[in-house]
């Protein structure tokens, strides 16, 4: 099992019942499934402050939520406190031992810095620097795009074979280094920043089409936020482009992340059928997972 499978059956539980808060008898990773798609950020941050399996959460996925709430809704100083206390504090040490992609850049620096969540004149001088902000972003997205999708630059993994012989176990998760997987943690809450800032910018921006359709061919893990960018960015270009997008990408677009934006943008009975038929014709992407299986068992879609 991984990401792939993990989306899969979880979009087949919002099919049936749309998930408008976090559920409290979910454990990880569908926990991590139900806050990372969260529709209203700031009520569900809230309801993760009052369970108790709060801290069970991927922190990342919390830091990247607050991020997205304050750029479009603005600071919130005592939710700010909330989430760098059990969230941003734990991303933090992390960073603090492993490569980040950006942190040179006065983006990366300010997140990580602990004074971004006391107060919002960070995020104030942030939101103010303009062409220069998009620029460090392009260039993060960028370094994301080519070290992580298109594994350029990569730390070799022993191979398959490899840990067999040592360990009894191959699991294809670990195709991918060790050393690469904490920083890909330590850095996604400056990649998903980064690709925030470009879908604020008037009419989108190209490279949020790149994080669509490029395809990283190792296998996600359990929570899969490298596959959660991507249907971030589908949603992104679709608030911007609309169908046209769709039906021009269609065989670059993973069927995942078509029924998670129509599920997203609440789409009319219309687009949700061309969705279905698509998936069941094997027009757009189909290569992972088992998209027969999921549309067999959520015949109302």
């Amino acid at each position: 099992m991984c990401g792939h499978c993990i989306v899969e059956g979880y979009l087949s539980m919002r099919v049936d019942e749309p998930l408008k808060a976090v559920p409290e008898h979910l454990e990880p990773p569908f926990l991590d499934m139900a806050v990372m798609h969260a529709t209203d950020i700031r009520a569900t941050l809230w309801a993760l402050k009052a369970l108790p399996k709060a801290g069970d959460v991927d922190a990342d996925i919390a830091v990247c939520l607050a991020l997205e709430l304050f750029l479009s809704e603005g600071f919130d100083s005592e939710l700010a406190c909330w989430v760098d206390w059990q969230y941003a504090d734990r991303w933090r040490a992390l960073s603090k031992e492993r490569p980040v992609l950006g942190a040179e850049t006065r983006l990366a620096q300010t997140l990580l810095n602990p004074a971004f969540w006391q107060s919002p004149e960070l995020l104030a001088d942030l939101t103010a620097r303009g062409e220069e902000a998009v620029q460090e972003a392009e260039a993060i997205v960028t370094a994301y795009r080519d070290w992580w999708l298109l594994e350029n630059g990569n730390i070799p993994a022993p191979s398959p074979d490899e840990r067999l012989s040592i360990t009894g176990v191959m699991d294809p998760i670990q195709n991918t280094s060790r050393e690469d997987w904490e920083k890909f943690y330590a850095s996604f809450p400056v990649v998903y920043a980064a690709a925030l800032w470009l879908a604020r910018r008037p009419g989108g921006h190209p490279l949020l089409t790149e994080l669509v359709v490029a395809y990283r061919p190792q296998v996600p893990d359990f929570t899969g936020l490298d596959l959660w960018l991507q249907r971030r960015a589908l949603a992104w270009v679709c608030q911007t482009q609309g169908m046209d997008f769709v039906r021009q990408e269609i065989g670059r677009i993973n069927w995942m992340g078509l029924v998670d934006v129509a599920l997203r943008q609440a789409w009319d009975a219309g687009r949700k059928a061309y969705v279905r038929d698509v998936i069941a014709r094997g027009e757009c992407d189909v290569g992972v997972g088992m998209p027969e299986v999921f549309l067999e068992e959520c015949p109302g879609w």
